[in-house]
This record gives structure tokens, sequence and C-alpha cells, in this order.
């Protein structure tokens, strides 16, 4: 079995890093299309939490980051 690794962060150290309003974030979240449901954890792009927010955040360099909606 091959097993793979992914680097992430949650969305609320994501905001608290970009001086977001973590409330006001993830309601951005809730509107858009992304479904997360119950799930226990959901993962989203960098390119997708940008297109949302309509906004450019800093990544401090982070290139392959996924944002984690449930940690």
């Amino acid at each position: 079995m091959k097993t793979f690794t992914i680097e992430c962060v949650s969305l609320e150290a994501l905001c608290e890093f970009n001086r977001l309003d973590i409330e006001a974030v993830f309601q951005q979240v809730e509107n858009s299309d992304i479904s997360f449901g119950t799930n226990a954890d959901t993962l989203l792009t960098k390119g997708q939490l940008e297109s949302i927010l309509e906004h450019r955040l800093d990544w401090e360099g982070s290139e392959n980051i996924l944002i984690s909606l449930g940690c």
C-alpha cells in the first residue's frame, strides 16, 4: 500500500495569520458552492478559498497546502 502526506492548515489559523474575521470567512465558505455537510473534515485548495473570498492571502511561501474546515 502506498501512502501520501499532505500539508494542511486550519481555517482558523489561516484567518488568524491573515488577520481575517473567522466568522465572516466561514460565512462566505458556507454561502459558496463548497459542500461539507456532516463530514468530519473538508479540505479546500488555496485557489478555492481565494476564489470564494475574492482576495489574495499570505501563505508564508507554502505552495502545496490545503485548508481544513474541520479541525
